[in-house]
């Protein structure tokens, strides 16, 4: 039985910079800091509670100094250059389609998108596919009695 958390961030890449989109209560950034990782993280959600949860997580574990919290919905916010690492965990896929094509331009330096899809992950990959991402890594897991594709695509 695998801890959903970390294998998702076993598929981060290493001395990256992350935008986990949909972050909730921040649990994946504070596993890639505290770990070192990863460089710096932007931890993006778009509802108020998930927000907080998020701050008094990364503020519990001393990481004020490594991570950004910001209420945004999708990408819809400003994408800073230094991200080339975009983490979609909890979402449905056509939900995660949408929020990247409605903001494309913002894969400019995109390098590593890790996906954790609960519904319509097929169309994710094809999406993804068409937008150049290829599967680079791919794992399978359950936690708590449940199934997760966990997929990393690569440019």
């Amino acid at each position: 039985m695998a801890n959903r958390i970390e294998e998702i961030a076993k598929l981060v890449p290493s001395k990256t910079v992350v935008a986990d989109i949909g972050t909730d209560h921040a649990y994946l950034i504070i596993n890639l800091l505290l770990s070192k990782k990863i460089l710096y993280a932007y931890a993006i959600d778009n509802k108020s509670g998930p927000i907080q949860n998020a701050l008094n997580n990364i503020k519990k574990y001393n990481l004020e100094d490594k991570c950004e919290v910001i209420k945004a919905d999708g990408l819809n916010f400003n994408l800073k250059k230094d991200v080339n690492t975009l983490v979609f965990a909890g979402l449905g896929g056509l939900n995660v389609i949408k929020m990247i094509d409605d903001n494309k331009d913002k894969l400019k330096y995109i390098k590593y998108i890790v996906t954790d899809i609960h519904r319509d992950d097929v169309k994710v990959k094809e999406y993804l596919s068409s937008l150049g991402f290829k599967v680079n890594k791919s794992i399978d897991i359950i936690d708590k009695k449940k199934g997760y594709h966990l997929v990393r695509y690569a440019k």
